[in-house]
């Protein structure tokens, strides 16, 4: 049992959150540097529903700044944001609830994730199918698709010079 509940523990511990390249774009690039480093930190510790349970000074130091400095952070996150990207709750990115913070954006990087995952996942299927449909073209000894013409033209027993002009990239 107590091998059951650690994994589980260990798997919740070993989540990942992408960062996507518009945060250098958006207004939370301009704050100042502690403000970045303690959303970053934020961004890696919520849990998959975009909880951050921590209390400040655990997560300054977690943050690697002074307990100041993650205040003022949070106040800022906290706060309506005017220049985001997103207004929704007037861009306020944090909401205060008992234990630590909700990350407001969370669903929305959510479904992001779930569309940047979805075109993995096609690009792999569409690999995965090319593959196969090689190995099936390689199986029947059918010629491959740019093969055609060198083997309609060796057939027809053309002279040598012909076919290394077909065989040229």
């Amino acid at each position: 049992m107590y091998q059951r509940v650690a994994s589980e523990i260990l798997l919740v511990m070993e989540m990942w959150t992408p960062l996507f390249s518009g945060i250098v774009s958006a207004s939370i690039w301009e704050l100042p540097y502690h403000c970045r480093i303690v959303w970053v930190a934020i961004i890696a510790i919520k849990d998959r529903k975009g909880f951050v349970w921590a209390s400040v000074p655990g997560l300054a130091r977690l943050a690697n700044v002074t307990r100041e400095e993650c205040e003022d952070a949070l106040r800022r996150f906290e706060s309506p944001d005017e220049d985001s990207k997103c207004q929704e709750r007037r861009g306020q990115k944090l909401l205060k609830v008992a234990g630590g913070w909700q990350v407001l954006g969370h669903e929305r990087n959510q479904e992001k994730m779930h569309e940047v995952g979805e075109e993995i996942r096609k690009m792999k299927n569409a690999a995965r199918q090319a593959k196969w449909r090689k190995n099936q073209q390689l199986k029947n000894g059918t010629p491959l698709k740019g093969e055609v013409p060198y083997v309609e033209a060796l057939k027809a027993g053309a002279p040598e010079e012909v076919l290394d002009k077909l065989s040229e990239p």
